[in-house]
């Protein structure tokens, strides 16, 4: 018998971020190692429909939809030096001095673009008992970062708010130009490093 079709999720107990290397068309995309994203809160997608209506003699004669575009945020509680760097390029984290004495800093300049990642986050809290549910956007480019700050007497909470568009290429075991995936699992199997 199938998992049940329905679920509830409560939560969100891990989320990563992987830097997109190619997508090649008929082949599977590649990706860098994950990036665990820090403290992750949540995550939404929101998908986007283009309607276009067609009209005459006063009346509407047809109705037509089409996916847009899928958009979200991420929402996570603490900065990542190495998330900032997969979503980014050619930023990158630099490391140096010995203790006391260390420093570890990343800059972004003008020169930086944003990287295609694919974002998988999980949720164990479902209708699945010992299972899991996993959202995978599988070609996302950030749209704004919120993740230089500081808040008065508060956290300052970090995000990125994101759009996502399908790959040209096809994810092994998924359709070809996959957007989004919701994945349940019987057994919960954790979002892969």
């Amino acid at each position: 018998m199938p998992l049940s079709h329905n679920t509830r999720m409560f939560g969100i107990n891990q989320s990563r971020v992987y830097q997109m290397l190619t997508d090649p068309p008929g082949a599977p995309p590649t990706y860098a190692a994950g990036v665990l994203v820090p403290g992750s809160q949540s995550l939404t997608a929101k998908l986007g429909m283009d309607i276009k209506q067609l009209r005459g003699d006063n009346s509407l004669l047809a109705a037509d939809a089409v996916f847009k575009d899928v958009t979200g945020d991420l929402k996570y509680a603490k900065f990542g030096f190495d998330l900032a760097d997969a979503l980014m390029n050619p930023a990158a984290v630099a490391d140096s001095g010995v203790t006391p004495n260390q420093i570890t800093k990343i800059t972004l300049s003008q020169a930086d673009t944003p990287q295609s990642v694919k974002i998988e986050a999980q949720s164990k809290q479902v209708d699945y008992i010992g299972g899991d549910i996993h959202m995978i956007l599988w070609k996302v480019t950030a749209s704004s970062l919120d993740m230089f700050g500081f808040d008065e007497e508060n956290y300052n909470l970090q995000g990125i708010s994101y759009v996502s568009f399908p790959v040209i290429g096809t994810p092994t075991g998924f359709p070809a130009n996959s957007w989004v995936t919701a994945l349940a699992n019987e057994t919960s199997i954790a979002v892969a490093a």
